[in-house]
């Protein structure tokens, strides 16, 4: 089964949710003004400056992260931008660990909308163990998987294909 990402109903709830995470996060953000003799851009370029902005903001507030992850990731797999799921789900990681993104994705794909299972899809690229850039202690770092991460990634990539096979969408 495959989902139009460009479907309007769905970039625009993205943009929806990309508000709320920005009411949440960055409350007296504005988006930048267009430049004179410019028209209003397209709605998913518009979801991209927010998501954009967001990415370090939400990789600097790791509690606020756990404490709106629902929502994050709700935002994540409403997400129509393949790259740009992964500045969501990188504070994701980050804030709550490999299993539990993991976990919550698979969920995702068992028993979410069409759409919600092509997002899950897509994020699951990006939560996959890889290294990552993760401020800690007011220092920037590159964190790499631990082998312990990887063994247990083989374990519920088993878990997420079965989940996919069952729902009819490509992993």
């Amino acid at each position: 089964m495959s989902v139009d990402a460009t479907a309007p109903g769905r970039w625009m709830r993205s943009g929806e949710l990309l508000d709320e995470v920005l009411a949440l996060f960055a409350p007296n953000w504005t988006y930048p003004p267009e430049p004179p003799g410019f028209e209003p851009e397209h709605p998913l370029v518009r979801c991209n400056v927010k998501r954009t902005f967001l990415a370090d903001v939400l990789l600097a507030d790791l509690d606020g992260v756990r404490e709106h992850a629902d929502l994050l990731l709700l935002a994540a797999v409403h997400d129509t931008c393949p790259d740009g799921v992964r500045r969501l789900v990188d504070p994701l990681v980050a804030a709550l660990g490999y299993r539990t993104v993991h976990d919550a994705l698979i969920g995702y794909v068992r028993t979410g909308t069409p759409e919600q299972q092509e997002g899950a899809r897509m994020a699951w690229y990006w939560a996959k163990p890889r290294p990552r850039e993760i401020p800690r202690d007011g220092i920037w770092r590159t964190e790499l998987p631990s082998r312990a991460v990887l063994e247990e990634f083989r374990a519920v990539g088993l878990e997420y294909r079965r989940a996919c096979l069952k729902a009819g969408i490509a992993f």
